[in-house]
Order: C-alpha cells, then structure tokens, then sequence
C-alpha cells in the first residue's frame, strides 16, 4: 500500500518527501506525489524515486484516480495557498483551501484510505485568543483558536472537519500545527544551506498581526528583516507567551 503526499513537491511536501524516501526507505510505487504545479527541482535528488502526478485537489475525480490506481492507504495532506489571499481571489483561495481539503477527507473516505495526515497551522491562534490571559501568559494547545485571516480560519476549519470525519466516519485523522525550523532567504519555498535542524537552530515566523507579540514568545532575541516577518530564534517548539 502507497502514500500518497498532495502538495508533494511544495515547500513542506519536498522535506517530507525527503525524509520518507532517505530515513524511512519508501520510495517507488510506494510514495506518490498529488501536485498543481509539479516543482522537480525541489525534489531533483530523489525525483527517480517517486511517483509524481500532476493533480488539482479541487478535482474530486483526479483525487480519486491516484488513490485507486496507486492503492493509498494513506494520505499526507500538504497542499495549501500560503498567506492570505487579495480581496479579488478569496473565491479561488477558498475552493483551493476549503473545498479542496473536503475532496481530500471525503475522497479518502470513499476509496478506504486509512489515515489522514494534514498541515494546520500556528495561524489558528489570533489577537483573541490571548483574552483573560496575564502577562508572561503562555500560548498552548488548550487555549482557544481564534484565527484572524483566511488563512488561519482555513486551517481550524480542516481542524475541525477532521474531527467531524474521525467521530463519523471512522477516519484516523492526524493535525498537526508545524513550527518552522528553516532559515529565510527572502524567496519563498526556496531552501537554504543553513540546515538548522541538525544545528538546533529553530526559527518561526508571525506575520504583522503577531509583531505585538512577538516578544512574549520564549527566545533569546528578535529579528526583524525585509520580508515583513519577525524571526524568533530558538523558541520553546509550540509555545508562545
């Protein structure tokens, strides 16, 4: 039985990829990449590996197809818009972002995929979520998620539609809110020789609605660089204060 990776060669989906194919020895017939927009450049060093199939996740049929011909038993869920969209594309973004996370749960329902693995996001947390907290208050997982973009709202909306799937239909669900743990170059999606994670270096981002609290989270030092973004070096992984 196959994995198959939507998003496979995106930023997060090239690293998985990666990781399945030199630390777990899946490779073959056995790893199946679903993207859009197949980037074989990030995958170049194992693209001879893999399957790679050029897919929409908003295209129920074209879900369906893969996971029957490739005999999925599992799914890593990794495709995504990232950031929010401009007031002209939050009708695509959504069909990209809501609609087809719902192909995927549902078509991996029907076709009897077994589990389901999927990307939310720190970004279901917003400016609320910090109410009735004190200073020096961490930020964890039983605190309430209030999203304050479409991109936060979209990844608690999959949060709780993997929910719904797991206590309806049966379906093993698995969320997961990554913290990144990669240098910024300034290109998105672009990796860097930095290879922090065998340094232990950890970074995270928050977008301008987090900079007022970019100094209650637990690390050393900010830095704030030309993208837009503040990086926070070596916080404690998942928490925020």
């Amino acid at each position: 039985m196959a994995i198959m990776i939507t998003g496979g060669t995106g930023f997060l989906g090239s690293y998985l990829t990666r990781h399945l194919v030199h630390e777990k020895g899946i490779t073959g017939k056995n790893l199946i990449l679903f993207d859009r927009y197949p980037n074989k450049d990030r995958i170049a060093d194992v693209l001879e590996q893999v399957i790679l199939i050029t897919g929409d996740i908003t295209e129920p049929t074209e879900l369906a197809a893969a996971m029957n011909t490739h005999e999925v038993d599992q799914v890593y869920h990794l495709a995504a818009i990232l950031g929010d969209p401009t007031s002209t594309q939050v009708v695509s973004y959504m069909k990209v972002m809501c609609d087809g996370t719902l192909n995927v749960f549902e078509t991996a329902r029907v076709m009897g995929v077994k589990r389901v693995v999927y990307a939310s996001s720190v970004a279901v947390y917003g400016r609320a979520s910090f109410r009735g907290k004190k200073s020096g208050d961490e930020l964890d997982e039983d605190d309430p998620p209030s999203p304050g973009t479409f991109y936060g709202m979209c990844k608690l909306y999959a949060e709780n539609l993997a929910a719904l799937y797991s206590r309806r239909f049966g379906l093993e669900t698995v969320g997961l809110r990554p913290t990144p743990c990669l240098e910024w170059d300034g290109v998105r999606g672009v990796r860097t020789q930095a290879a922090c994670y065998r340094h232990r270096t950890f970074t995270t981002w928050f977008s301008r609605s987090w900079r007022p609290w970019a100094s209650r989270c637990r690390c050393p030092r900010t830095i704030q660089n030309r993208t837009g973004f503040t990086q926070l070096t070596r916080p404690k992984p998942g928490t925020v204060r």
